[in-house]
């Protein structure tokens, strides 16, 4: 097993759980337009939030919406594929 730094775990909509993992932030921002760099930094914001946040688990929900308010910040092109992906998914 891997260490997990974060110590964080996700309750997604469907009420399954996971482990936090800022990689898939940065995938996926990456997929909605960031560069590399940019969405590596982007998630890593995300996790330190993540972690300020002093709970063991966080809504899914709640890691999207402050991934779309990062998101907008860094590229509006960016967030609205984001926003349209999430909505449509599933």
């Amino acid at each position: 097993m891997t260490k997990d730094p974060y110590k964080i775990t996700v309750k997604k909509s469907n009420g399954s759980i996971e482990r936090f993992d800022p990689g898939k932030i940065a995938q996926v921002v990456q997929a909605a337009g960031l560069k590399t760099e940019e969405a590596a930094i982007l998630a890593t914001k995300v996790a330190l939030w993540a972690v300020n946040q002093n709970k063991a688990v966080i809504k899914s929900s709640m890691i999207r919406t402050k991934v779309t308010q990062m998101l907008k910040k860094v590229s509006k092109s960016a967030a609205n594929l984001f926003i349209w992906y999430k909505k449509n998914e599933g």
